[in-house]
């Protein structure tokens, strides 16, 4: 069964907000006092986007699932996009940076503001948003650290204090190791939903890995892991154990390999360990 990462209905609304990076700024820069930045993820998921349409439902189901990876990322990616107008662009005072834009008649000011333990983040909007008429509705909210490699957001319903959807982040310097957590709601722990993590080696291989949470916040199984090396090469594991290294995998429910970036490949179903090296079938 399919589950997905990230409600499709809200990414499309990350997406109406999307692209302020590019805007003008309506606010003079002060560049003595540089804008506080949020990490940028560059996180990709290798997913097999050349498998053909005749293969089995197994490569399917890798492509599908790490394509589905790839969006858990992006949507807080996008989030982080939205206030990186403020490089270059932000006005500065007593210790708050803004910076606003207009996009499809919505005004959008995005503020970082110093704390005592770091920054505090907020955007608000007013005008048309989403078909509702909207001022000073505070959109997204959240407190980082002062590097910024660890913090909080909440993204509110449209015209309204309930919080939709919450997010987690602790990263690397570099952004390419780190760990999201997903709520659904405000941060609370039974409102924790999944987990994704990942780490880039010293050669460059990515490995990424979602963990979905149960009702009682325990960690009930590891259920998606995907390897990638450099090139257009690929693993993909589907309700998985493993032992020491998260890469060093003992059991799967599914195991799928590529290679030409998903036009050959094979599969187990199920996959029993590093001796099981015979797939159950290729395309």
């Amino acid at each position: 069964m399919k589950r997905w990462l990230i409600p499709i209905s809200l990414l499309v609304v990350l997406l109406v907000a999307f692209g302020c990076s590019t805007k003008k700024s309506e606010n003079p820069p002060q560049e003595s006092n540089p804008a506080p930045q949020l990490p940028a993820l560059s996180v990709s998921v290798c997913s097999p986007s050349d498998i053909p349409e005749e293969a089995p439902s197994q490569a399917q189901e890798a492509k599908w699932q790490t394509s589905s990876m790839n969006g858990l990322i992006f949507g807080f990616s996008t989030i982080i996009t939205m206030y990186g107008g403020l490089a270059g662009n932000a006005s500065y005072s007593n210790g708050t940076w803004t910076y606003s834009y207009t996009e499809s008649g919505a005004t959008y000011t995005i503020t970082a503001t110093k704390a005592s333990d770091g920054y505090n983040w907020q955007c608000k909007v007013s005008g048309t948003f989403g078909g509702q008429e909207v001022s000073d509705w505070v959109f997204l909210q959240g407190h980082s650290n002062q590097d910024c490699t660890e913090g909080w957001m909440k993204k509110y319903e449209i015209d309204t204090t309930t919080v939709e959807i919450s997010w987690k982040w602790n990263v690397s310097g570099d952004a390419k190791s780190g760990a999201l957590s997903f709520y659904d709601g405000d941060i609370v722990p039974a409102n924790l939903t999944q987990e994704a993590h990942w780490a880039t080696d010293s050669n460059g291989v990515l490995t990424c890995w979602i963990e979905f949470v149960g009702e009682t916040v325990a960690k009930q199984e590891i259920n998606m892991l995907a390897v990638c090396p450099p090139g257009n090469t690929g693993e993909f594991y589907e309700d998985f154990q493993y032992e020491g290294n998260i890469a060093n995998v003992t059991s799967a429910v599914l195991k799928v390999t590529w290679t030409e970036n998903g036009a050959h490949g094979q599969w187990w179903q199920p996959y029993e360990g590093p001796e099981d090296v015979n797939p159950d079938g290729t395309w």
